[in-house]
């Protein structure tokens, strides 16, 4: 005998995430739909309205989770780009403090 799926509930609106992660094109793009469709069972006739925006936060708290970063990570490619950030914040990372964090089984 077969077992029935439950299908799962829709979110109530509104619906509001926080995310790290900057949306580009791509989310953008995977977003947009300019018309009504169906498929595998869903159909999508209501229009919705996405707004991202920047959560303003004191530079102090941006300055930490930078230097966490810095400090958990050992990947040289990660190293130019995060002090270039640092500088935008008005800020240094210590050289010395490059990866420093980073557990000796881990993989990063």
């Amino acid at each position: 005998m077969a077992i029935k799926k439950k299908k799962p509930t829709l979110p109530e609106f509104p619906v509001v995430l926080e995310t790290f992660r900057r949306p580009g094109v791509y989310e953008r793009g995977s977003l947009t739909s300019g018309e009504p469709s169906c498929f595998n069972g869903n159909v999508s006739i209501n229009r919705y309205r996405i707004t991202f925006e920047e959560i303003p936060e004191d530079v102090e708290v941006l300055y930490a989770r930078l230097l966490k970063l810095w400090r958990e990570c050992t990947n040289h490619h990660h190293y130019s780009p995060m002090r270039a950030v640092a500088e935008k914040l008005g800020k240094t990372l210590p050289p010395d403090d490059f990866g420093k964090d980073r557990g000796k089984d881990e993989y990063k």
